[in-house]
């Protein structure tokens, strides 16, 4: 297995969770981590964390719905640690609302934090890895194989996330 010892990696919801425990191993494994969800006192605590067991991270308060936070997320990350060698996008809602009542707000809330985030830090990440190369992970769900109950919006985007893998590969 390849070294990841001086990687730069961007975690998107980092904070907790999934992307917590991520972004801890990929520290522990050597890579230089970089923490993005919207929680700054979160992020800076794991942050600490990683640096007490002797990894390197960096926190980047991030709004993922925000193509400006992304952007910046990218421009940050180039500036605190280089170019992205790994990207992991992690940042999503389990939504658990019936079709019948699910708002257009509530649609566009979840299809930016799920879908959406990904496709720009993807593309991002992309420009950023296109002489070196890189590794971009894409969290998805069973979801998108067996929809939840009463979780169309979930479901949706998370079918839309094996897409998207399938696409960048």
């Amino acid at each position: 297995m390849q070294s990841i010892k001086g990687k730069v990696a961007v975690v998107t919801g980092a904070s907790s969770g999934i992307g917590r425990g991520i972004a801890s191993e990929l520290a522990r494994a050597g890579a230089v981590t970089v923490l993005a969800a919207r929680s700054a006192d979160k992020l800076k605590s794991l942050a600490d964390e990683i640096a007490a067991a002797g990894g390197t991270a960096h926190a980047v308060p991030t709004d993922v719905t925000s193509e400006e936070d992304l952007l910046r997320l990218f421009s940050e990350t180039e500036r605190l640690a280089g170019p992205v060698d790994i990207l992991v996008n992690n940042a999503g809602i389990a939504d658990a609302t019936p079709l019948p009542e699910l708002s257009t707000e509530r649609w566009q809330e979840v299809l930016s934090t799920n879908l959406t985030s990904a496709v720009i830090c993807a593309r991002e990440a992309m420009r950023s890895m296109k002489q070196r190369g890189g590794r971009i992970i894409n969290i998805g769900s069973l979801s998108a194989k067996i929809p939840r109950h009463h979780s169309p919006a979930y479901t949706m985007t998370k079918f839309a996330i094996e897409g998207l893998t399938k696409q960048i590969c």
